[in-house]
């Protein structure tokens, strides 16, 4: 199988790993999608099970590794009982051994990056106690950049950079004025170069491996999370979940419970910058001034959706709906994550609830859990 033969979406691009076995690299074509973590790659191929899968398998043997699911599969049909145990024991225990490789790096592992920038980012959100949650995103990001302006690195960048202003600009008015007027312009050109230097070192501050701004949006998320009753879910598995739907880019947060404004249990997403059906490989266009976010209501219902569902919705303008089975989803692009307002958040959940409400006569559904 060559790279040109293996299926994948618009975001995703395909890697090949290669071990230090000839007669493992000869055999299989291993291939992971880029920015997987290749040092876990590495440590659960482990030579044991390089061995196993080199000695102790049939030909033409392969397998699919995805979110926790496993697919093993050989080539042609299988109709024979004894064929098919066999095949069913291969299963078991190439899982076994994933397992048990696995498990070996789970505990604190530094090889999952993802872990290390979470706990960055817990890090940073702990840096400010909120007292009431904050009504926007920019009301999080001042609360963040002041904790970033105390920040040794952040008043040492500024204060450099307010004495070569002041140099500068006593310099200067030494050639044309005399003593007080060096000291004022200097006086004047470290003050100015110091709030500066300082307000852009703290808006580009990074706590750990995360920006401010993201520090912000975590807060912001998790503290309107938690005002509303919603429960934060892992967002790759969502993802892996719902493989299948369409959507407006990749969930950068997904809350859970029963969506502000409304009596209906459901998924409020936030998706992010990514302007393609992801999980379809469907471009679509958006087109009000390029927005980089999306705001998605995903719930399923309690019967199969027909064809028509989008005119039983009658969507509000700039609103969409994706269908897939029993699962409903409503949202409506917006310019970006960090113009996120509590306020804005609930008045689209209110207004997608509307939407969900039309698709059945009981108007209700259950959460996609």
């Amino acid at each position: 199988m060559g790279d040109a033969d293996l299926a994948q979406l618009p975001a995703e691009r395909w890697q090949r790993a290669e071990f230090e076995s000839v007669e493992f690299n000869r055999r299989y074509r291993l291939f992971t999608v880029a920015g997987e973590d290749t040092a876990f790659l590495y440590e659960v191929f482990s030579p044991a099970l390089i061995s196993w899968l080199c000695t102790r398998v049939p030909p033409g043997f392969g397998f699919e590794l995805n979110d926790g699911n496993l697919a093993v599969f050989l080539p042609g049909h299988l109709e024979d009982p004894g064929e098919l145990e066999e095949l069913s024991g291969l299963a078991a225990s190439l899982a076994e051994r994933f397992r048990r490789e696995a498990i070996e790096e789970l505990p604190g592992s530094q090889l999952f990056r993802e872990d290390e920038v979470r706990a960055d980012l817990d890090r940073g959100v702990s840096t400010v106690t909120w007292e009431k949650p904050p009504a926007s995103v920019n009301e999080a990001v001042y609360a963040y950049r002041e904790v970033a302006a105390r920040r040794p690195w952040v008043l040492g960048s500024a204060l450099l950079w307010g004495v070569l202003a002041a140099a500068a600009g006593g310099g200067l008015a030494a050639l044309i004025a005399g003593p007080l007027a060096i000291v004022v312009a200097a006086g004047f050109a470290f003050g100015i170069a110091f709030y500066l230097a300082r307000l852009i070192a703290s808006i580009r501050y990074r706590f750990g491996r995360v920006r401010m701004q993201r520090v912000a949006l975590e807060a912001f998320v998790r503290e309107y999370a938690r005002s509303r009753g919603l429960t934060l879910e892992d967002r790759w598995a969502f993802h892996s979940e719902m493989r299948g739907l369409a959507m407006p880019g990749i969930a950068d947060h997904v809350l859970a419970g029963k969506l502000p404004g409304s009596e209906i249990e459901g998924r409020f997403v936030m998706f992010g910058a990514a302007p393609e059906m992801r999980s379809l490989g469907e471009e679509i266009a958006m087109t009000a001034d390029r927005p980089l976010a999306a705001s998605g209501l995903l719930v399923r219902m309690p019967g199969d959706l027909g064809d028509d569902a989008s005119e039983k919705a009658g969507l509000p303008e700039h609103y969409m709906l994706e269908t897939r089975g029993r699962d409903a989803l409503v949202w409506r692009p917006i310019q970006g994550n960090l113009i996120r307002t509590a306020e804005g958040s609930d008045a689209f959940c209110r207004k997608a609830a509307e939407v969900i409400g039309r698709l059945t006569p009981a108007g209700g559904g259950s959460a996609t859990a």
